[in-house]
């Protein structure tokens, strides 16, 4: 995501980028039992359904999000959704993504991005904070990149960032998952396209 395309623009290192991205899996795997779910509705509808610890992780597009939070969170929330008839599935991943319950690990985070001392981004990049350009400070912000951990990805509005800036929407990963929500943004934005440089099987 985006601590690869800081490191494609050289605001870390490549070892820098490793020891990160080590950390960040450590830090997801120390909040037990919790998790997340794709969600097949908007924010705001996902919104009023929310109980106890459960966030909005990541705003996939106009009709679609991910949900984090505990297990026990999760599992009412995905009795809700299945009442009301909406899709749903619960995510692969470590712990609560993008989350309050990484808040006691932000300080270990931030002081480790600190060490390495980030640099202005030698390419132009996208934040998944802000949905804007990312600026030269907060590329060069420890803290900045302690919020990016925690807070909610706009990754939709990252992709209409990209293209209104001309960018070509590439999903450099093993299978399309990325290629699927910006063909999504393609169909509201005559002349975007999307492609992926992987097929639909793992790498």
């Amino acid at each position: 995501g985006e601590l690869s395309a800081a490191a494609a623009a050289e605001v870390f290192g490549p070892a820098e980028t490793l020891r990160i991205a080590e950390l960040r899996g450590r830090v997801f795997e120390r909040v037990p039992d919790s998790g997340s779910s794709y969600v097949a509705c908007g924010a705001e509808q996902v919104a009023t359904l929310l109980r106890d610890d459960l966030v909005v992780a990541v705003l996939n597009g106009p009709g679609e999000c991910v949900v984090s939070g505990s297990v026990a969170a999760l599992a009412g929330l995905e009795r809700r959704l299945t009442a009301l008839g909406i899709d749903h599935r619960r995510i692969a991943v470590p712990g609560a993504v993008h989350s309050p319950l990484l808040d006691p690990f932000l300080d270990e985070y931030r002081a480790l991005v600190a060490s390495f001392g980030p640099r202005p981004a030698r390419l132009p990049l996208v934040s998944n904070v802000t949905g804007k350009r990312l600026t030269e400070a907060e590329a060069t912000d420890p803290g900045y990149w302690a919020r990016q951990l925690r807070s909610t990805v706009l990754f939709d509005d990252c992709l209409e960032t990209a293209a209104r800036n001309g960018a070509a929407l590439v999903d450099a990963g093993p299978g399309q998952g990325l290629r699927s929500l910006a063909q999504g943004l393609a169909g509201r934005r005559p002349g975007v396209s999307a492609h992926a440089v992987m097929g639909g099987g793992r790498a």
